[in-house]
Formats: structure tokens, C-alpha cells, sequence
């Protein structure tokens, strides 16, 4: 470096020697970061016992803090322990014959298997899984075991990997049981499990042999070939009974009483139960549930008027960001002059908007009178004007003063 600089002027030695020392740093810097294997993340995954439920971002460090890199890593959530029960150390357990009441590891991978995801999710909607509570959303991936829960304005849709769907319908519990699906095997079963509520099945397949696809409720099983149907299952204290209704759209489905002694077969268009009818005046509870399916019955096989049907079809066919409207001019279209609600004539999720005591030969709806409403009420799905809304004085324009005035909901 001397000999460099020997012969040069003082200033042209001061910029030489920085220049020197600054190639010296960003060499040094250089190496370092090779040293540190140029911050590569870290390959991070769920344990044998855990799923991945959603992914976390965050910031690596390195070359002393140098150097920041984007990393990401999952998110888990443990199987419950009843579900994986890993094998403690010590000599292996034959793969063919596993200790009782532990998980082997082909078990572990079909809990963990996605099966679904959520294509519409709306209202108040959840997933139980491991006990841990999880807002459902569109894009959720559904897992074998999973619990799907509805309030009472929550709707649900899921399209398996087999192409099969289910619409959840509000106030209802399900849960996914078993999932296998291989098209290289030929294999394809599902049992879902509905606790309560109703839901709506659109199987894309047909099934024979060993291969099913069945939703069982405490009291039944209902089985399919291929077919669209709706499944129900409610408590009536009223009454002391509970019932397992099962209504087809079309293909064919086998209603089966919880002990399969029983079976009537539902075609297109009809509808048929197996009820429980209680006889002490207790409150229903699982284990009565299981005690009293002995002495339940079959329905006769009922058919669907072309309004029932119609309805049915609706009202179980979920749609994301689809307000009802689009439903009601489908309809209208298909099924022309087939109101669901009467006097006046609507379609479901249309409004009705009516000026009530309005005095006789006025112009305007005067709602500046106390006698005087604007009322504004909704077509439901059993086909009665409902959820009746006074609407505030100044909105008394929406109010035709003679008639009331049937079109799309403005909410």
C-alpha cells in the first residue's frame, strides 16, 4: 500500500487509502454473508400429531444483524389426544399389529388429510377442531374431524375433493367422519355426521359395492348412489319426538332406521321420515335418543308439490355475495307465476313495502301522522311476509299510498 501511494500528493493519498478501506469492508461484508449461508429460511412444518390451520410471516436476521429476509412458518394445532396417541420409545410395534388404543401412523396422516375447503361462509359460521374454536371463512380447508357449526344466520358451503358439495343450513351442527377418496384405488367413501340441523348434499358420483357416501343422524343413516338430496334432523319437545327427515331432489337415497332393520327408498320429488316418539315426559337427551330408536317408524313416501320443491331447491343452494335477488329472477324465470309468499304475491328474500292507515284519496304516504306507517317486511323461506321494519318517518317516499309495492329487498 506505501508503494502505492509513494509520489502522490497528500490529498491524492487520503481519497486512495478510503477508497481502499471502503473495497476492504464490502469485501469482508461479502464474505460474511456467505458465511452465513446467504439467510436461507428455515423449512418449518407441523409435527406428526398437528395440522396446519394457517401461516405466520416473519423477519430473519442475519449477518449480525446485517441482513433482514420475509420468512414464514405454520401455524398448529395438536390432534386431540384421544385422536393421536403417539407411540412411547422403546422396540418397534409391528406396522401390522399396532397396540389397542393407539394411532398408528396411517391414522395420523387420515386425520390430518384435507378433504374440502369453504367456498361460502357467511353469518355466524365456525369450526371446532381439537376443542379450539375457528371462524369459518372462504378458502378454509376442511380436515377429517372437523366439527362445521351455524348460527342462526350462518350458511356454509363445502366442495370436497371428490367434486361432492354440502350446504350447511343455519342452526346446524355436522361433522366430517370419515373421508377416503383415491380415484387410482377406485375408492370413495365419505360419512358425515349430522348432530343437528339440516344440510343439503350434491353428490357428483355414483356408489356401489364398498364405495358410499351416507349422512347419519342419532336415529338414522341415509345412503346414496348419486343424487341431491336434503337431510334433516330436529327435536320436537312439543311433541316428544325426534325426526330424521330426508327430502330428494333428484337421483334416489335409502332412508335407514339407526339399527337398519328399516328402509324405505325417497325418489325424486318425494320426502320421507324415520321418527322417535318419546313416551315419558322428560326432557329428550343422547342417551333417551339411543334407548328409544328401537321404537321408531317410517313415514309413508310423500310427494313434493312443484312450490315444495321449488323452495327447497332455494333455500339450500348457498351462493357468496348472492343477496337473494339473483334467486328470486332465477326462479321467476324458471318457474314463472309460483309465488312463495301470498297477498301479495312474492318470492323468497323479496320485500314488501306497504303504507298502513294511510287516510283514503291521499297522494303521498303520511307518515306524518301518527297513525300512519311505512312498513317494510321480508318474504321467508315457509312463505309468510315476516320481519316487519317501521321505517322512519322521512322514508315515507318508499310507500306507494294505495297499494303495497312488491320488489328486491333494499338491505
Amino acid at each position: 500500500m506505501l508503494l502505492l501511494v509513494q509520489g502522490v500528493s497528500t490529498v491524492k493519498k487520503q481519497r486512495l487509502l478510503s477508497y481502499f478501506f471502503s473495497f476492504f469492508l464490502l469485501v469482508n461484508s461479502w464474505t460474511l454473508s456467505f458465511a452465513a449461508g446467504d439467510c436461507d429460511c428455515e423449512v418449518i412444518t407441523c409435527g406428526p400429531c398437528e395440522i396446519e390451520v394457517d401461516i405466520k410471516f416473519y423477519t430473519l436476521k442475519c449477518n449480525d444483524g446485517n441482513r433482514v429476509k420475509s420468512c414464514k412458518k405454520p401455524i398448529c394445532n395438536p390432534i386431540d389426544k384421544k385422536e393421536c396417541k403417539l407411540i412411547a420409545p422403546g422396540p418397534t410395534v409391528p406396522a401390522s399389529n399396532p397396540k389397542k388404543n393407539e394411532t398408528t401412523n396411517a391414522e395420523i396422516e387420515e386425520i390430518q388429510k384435507q378433504v374440502g375447503v369453504m367456498v361460502v361462509a357467511q353469518g355466524t359460521a365456525l369450526v371446532v377442531r381439537n376443542s379450539k374454536t375457528l371462524p369459518a371463512k372462504i378458502g378454509f380447508k376442511v380436515f377429517i374431524k372437523d366439527y362445521i357449526e351455524t348460527g342462526s344466520d350462518g350458511k356454509i358451503k363445502v366442495k370436497f375433493v371428490d367434486d361432492n358439495i354440502i350446504n350447511v343450513a343455519p342452526n346446524s351442527k355436522i361433522t366430517i367422519e370419515k373421508m377416503s377418496f383415491d380415484p387410482s384405488k377406485g375408492t370413495n367413501r365419505t360419512m358425515l355426521n349430522l348432530i343437528y340441523g339440516k344440510i343439503r348434499s350434491t353428490v357428483k358420483h355414483s356408489y356401489n359395492g364398498e364405495n358410499y357416501y351416507s349422512v347419519k343422524t342419532p336415529t338414522a343413516v341415509v345412503g346414496v348412489r348419486g343424487t341431491d338430496f336434503v337431510t334433516s334432523f330436529f327435536k320436537n319437545e312439543q311433541e316428544q319426538k325426534v325426526e330424521t327427515k330426508v327430502e330428494t331432489i333428484s337421483g334416489l337415497v335409502e332412508l335407514n332406521d339407526g339399527n337398519k332393520k328399516q328402509m324405505v327408498k325417497v325418489a325424486a320429488g318425494t320426502y320421507a321420515s324415520f321418527v322417535v316418539a318419546k313416551k315419558e315426559a322428560s326432557v329428550f337427551n343422547e342417551n333417551d335418543i339411543s334407548s328409544f330408536v328401537a321404537q321408531g317408524y317410517l313415514t309413508p313416501v310423500f310427494r313434493l308439490t312443484a312450490e315444495e320443491l321449488k323452495l327447497l331447491e332455494v333455500t339450500t343452494n348457498f351462493n357468496q355475495l348472492d343477496s337473494g335477488a339473483d334467486k328470486v329472477a332465477l326462479a321467476k324465470n324458471d318457474h314463472e307465476g309460483t309465488d312463495i309468499c301470498k297477498n301479495p304475491g312474492g318470492d323468497f328474500n323479496q320485500c314488501v313495502w306497504k303504507c298502513e292507515n294511510n287516510p283514503d284519496g291521499e297522494k303521498k304516504c303520511r307518515t306524518d301522522l301518527p297513525s300512519v306507517n311505512c312498513v317494510r317486511k321480508r318474504c321467508n323461506a315457509n312463505g309468510k311476509w315476516a320481519e316487519d321494519t317501521r321505517l322512519p318517518a322521512s322514508f315515507h317516499d318508499l310507500c306507494d299510498p294505495s297499494k303495497a309495492t312488491v320488489k328486491s329487498c333494499d338491505y
